[in-house]
């Protein structure tokens, strides 16, 4: 009897830690929009997808400022955005891909947003 207990807690173990990890990087999801401000100052609307093999990454955001800023300035702290991002997951992390879309509408609840404006996140250049 005692033998079947212990082996019903190892498969139980067994089968949690995938949950585990995946709450890790719900953590450091929340840590992530949580520092969103740092680099997006002026932000009124935010959603983050982190696909379920966690190599993907899409930041939606209601932004006016953001929205009407330069290409160039778009691109800058996109990859501010990534930097901060590689620093709160950590080495080891599995992003390959991402992206940052910005749209004028501060009530935006869509992941594709009609007037949404994308630029890719370089976590490969990141990761170097």
């Amino acid at each position: 009897m005692k033998r079947i207990v212990l082996m019903l807690f190892v498969a139980v173990g067994l089968f949690a830690m995938p949950s585990c990890k995946e709450m890790e990087n719900d953590g450091k999801t929340l840590t992530v929009q949580d520092s969103l401000a740092t680099v997006f100052p002026t932000y009124q609307s935010v959603k983050i997808l982190v696909d379920e093999d966690h190599s993907h990454m899409k930041l939606v955001i209601g932004d006016v400022a953001f929205y009407n800023s330069t290409p160039e300035e778009k691109t800058k702290k996109t990859r501010e955005y990534g930097q901060m991002v590689e620093r709160i997951y950590g080495p080891g992390n599995l992003l390959k891909r991402g992206e940052v879309t910005v749209t004028k509408d501060p009530r935006n609840t869509d992941m594709e947003p009609k007037d949404g404006i994308t630029t890719p996140i370089p976590f490969d250049e990141l990761k170097k």
